[in-house]
């Protein structure tokens, strides 16, 4: 979409089709091959139409970004959460706690390149190989400045371009940059739900909430990746996995 008006004719056609959540893009991507690379590509008054709308509709809106400028410019305009956010910057910290955004690092991303390079290290096309290096090399970087700089934490993966199936992989990376098993835990539940306005349905185990529960053998507080081997499933309070 071009322009403000053609920005609120988008979200408008999406919550249309019964779109729960809007997600917009306010950088280039690493795997994709857009002029403004990882650098804003979204004007200041696009930006707001597209979140302005959305919230109109009682939406939420999910901001891929990467460049700081773009993660600016989507925290400015009231973004409720920041996907990726790779590069954060002092003015970032204020503005996720000034607007209540959630960053949510996706740092397992770097699991699926090093695989997909490992099995062909030519798998990708030069620049986009360059860009995936760059990814690499400075993934959880940004969570180290946006824990201490008490910025809300939400677990996710960006699953797709690491295994589906492989989403506690995330936990090993939240602690080796930052956060402590139980506060990557907490990312990935109550703040997760919180993010999600499900908070009132799931993410914790107390009554009148949805039974979903796992069970491990060992104690993740010691050791996040015995997350890694859910041994019990509860969905709904019914088991199916034991």
């Amino acid at each position: 979409c071009d322009g403000p008006e053609e920005c609120r004719r988008a979200v408008r056609r999406q919550v249309g089709r019964g779109a729960d959540v809007i997600k917009i893009a306010t950088t280039g991507g690493v795997n994709s091959r857009i002029g403004a690379g990882l650098g804003a590509q979204l004007f200041e008054d696009e930006v707001k139409a597209l979140i302005e709308t959305a919230h109109m509709y009682g939406k939420k809106v999910a901001v891929h970004a990467h460049g700081v400028d773009g993660i600016n410019l989507a925290l400015r305009n009231g973004a409720d959460s920041i996907e990726h956010g790779t590069m954060l910057d002092a003015q970032s910290i204020a503005l996720f706690k000034k607007a209540g955004a959630y960053y949510v690092p996706t740092l397992s991303t770097v699991n699926g390149y090093l695989e997909r390079l490992a099995a062909n290290p030519n798998a990708y096309a030069p620049d986009v190989r360059k860009k995936i290096d760059w990814r690499i090399g400075i993934t959880g970087k940004a969570l180290e400045q946006a824990v201490p700089g008490g910025v809300k934490i939400a677990f996710g993966t960006d699953a797709g371009v690491s295994k589906h199936g492989r989403n506690a992989d995330e936990f090993e990376l939240m602690v080796k940059h930052g956060m402590t098993p139980a506060t990557a835990i907490h990312a990935a539940t109550v703040n997760a739900a919180d993010l999600l306005g499900l908070g009132s349905e799931i993410g914790s185990i107390e009554p009148g909430k949805t039974a979903d529960i796992i069970a491990v053998s060992g104690d993740p507080l010691a050791d996040v990746r015995v997350l890694k081997q859910v041994g019990f499933v509860m969905k709904s309070g019914k088991v199916v996995k034991e």
